[in-house]
């Protein structure tokens, strides 16, 4: 009987002991694993800040260059219209100070021929 009392003492004690190794080994997997869901679940949090932030300034960009390309647009159309409207206050600036030698002549040769 008694070898039977220490083998049965001898199976309680080990699976005491690894009960109790277990139990360790438990909690220190329980405390990584709440870490580890902790961890993800603000690793999830930023990630959704960033990326708001992210498809926010994609968006803007989007909006500025849309933007951009309508002022470089009209800017062009305007650059063009005073390039040619120089183009023709340089022909009538031409024209008119031709004309208005004419005339200067044209009165000095009637001044003349008024005398």
């Amino acid at each position: 009987m008694s070898v039977v009392r220490n083998i049965f003492n001898t199976y309680c004690t080990n699976l005491a002991t690894f009960l109790h190794w277990f139990s360790i080994v438990t909690t220190i997997f329980d405390n990584y694993y709440t870490k580890l869901v902790t961890y993800l679940h603000w690793l999830s949090i930023v990630r959704k800040i960033l990326y708001t932030y992210y498809t926010k300034l994609v968006t803007y960009l989007h909006w500025l260059s849309i933007v951009q390309t309508i002022f470089y647009t009209y800017y062009t159309h305007i650059a063009t219209y005073l390039h040619w409207l120089s183009i023709v206050q340089t022909i009538f600036n031409t024209y008119y100070t031709h004309i208005a030698t004419y005339l200067h002549w044209l009165s000095i040769v009637q001044t003349i021929f008024d005398i």
